[in-house]
């Protein structure tokens, strides 16, 4: 979230937010109105920290239980070689 002193230009728009995550605009309206995202109004505009979204994506983010304990990547994220069928 904007600290007192902060950088007001930090502050993100719905739609800049939307972008960033990869969702559109009715996906952040939701996460705030749930209050899983930070957020401020300024009188009818809702601006997000940038913070407040790597908050969120850190949050929200799940690792495999044995990526954690081997270091390995997430099940599903692992290159694979291409095999030729003989």
């Amino acid at each position: 979230m904007l600290q007192p002193g902060g950088d007001v230009a930090a502050l993100l728009s719905v739609r800049d937010a939307a972008a960033r995550l990869g969702v559109c605009t009715a996906t952040i309206y939701t996460l705030c109105e749930r209050g899983e995202l930070a957020h401020v109004r300024v009188l009818n505009a809702i601006r997000i920290a940038a913070s407040g979204l790597v908050a969120f994506v850190e949050r929200n983010t799940s690792v495999s239980r044995e990526a954690v304990t081997t270091g390995c990547q997430a099940p599903g994220r692992a290159r694979r070689s291409k095999q030729r069928s003989t």
